[in-house]
């Protein structure tokens, strides 16, 4: 049995795990790739992961870079990665150039907390096509103000949320009442806006959306 067989093997028992460890698959591919890189294409990636993928209930693995991200999205073009950029001092302006990137297709999730993207980054944000595949997305305290949650409640392109973490944003009740009007937000099955100052009629809103 050859190094390739014998590791597809071992892929296939992490796979077939009750509940599969994306980072452990992770490693188990990118041997797989060194391995044989032309076998890895043809059996695994067009093969066996396209059925494989839709059971994963979260990221394959997680890149705290745009160089990891791209050189993870080259081994495997697939919406499966998360990207952690928190606390890396992004601006709107490294917003506008990130989400023009097509290697963001690949994610489900982004995290962007902790930033200085402010109102024109969340409206950067929402107006990426690249994103339509992201079912998480964290921002918090980053002041995107009401402008930023009303342009991420009016953007079609995060339908697949399932996510939104906008905490320390003072989004207001303007804010807070775009989101709850929203239709592109309908499958949210958590919403984190805590410390919005929202007031009453925000609360209301929300309340019955």
């Amino acid at each position: 049995m050859s190094g390739f067989q014998e590791l597809f093997g071992e892929l296939r028992s992490l796979v077939n795990q009750d509940k599969p460890e994306g980072e452990a698959i992770w490693s188990m591919l990118k041997a797989m790739a060194e391995e044989s890189p032309d076998r890895f294409k043809a059996e695994v990636v067009e093969g066996y992961l396209p059925a494989f993928i839709p059971r994963l209930s979260s990221p394959l693995h997680v890149c705290t870079s745009l160089a990891a991200l791209e050189k993870a999205c080259a081994l495997i073009p697939f919406p499966v990665f998360s990207l952690d950029l928190k606390e890396k001092d992004i601006t709107h302006k490294d917003v506008k150039e990130l989400v023009q990137l097509p290697c963001m297709n690949n994610l489900i999730e982004l995290n962007l907390s902790e930033n200085k993207i402010k109102t024109r980054g969340a409206q950067a944000l929402a107006k990426s096509p690249y994103l339509s595949n992201l079912t998480e997305l964290f921002l918090e305290d980053n002041e995107i103000k009401k402008g930023g949650a009303k342009a991420l409640a009016k953007s079609p392109y995060l339908s697949s949320l399932t996510t939104l973490d906008i905490h320390r944003n003072g989004i207001g009740e303007e804010g807070a009442k775009a989101l709850a009007a929203s239709p592109n937000l309908s499958n949210l099955t958590m919403l984190d806006i805590h410390r919005n100052e929202i007031g009453d009629e925000g609360v209301k809103a929300l309340a019955q959306s």
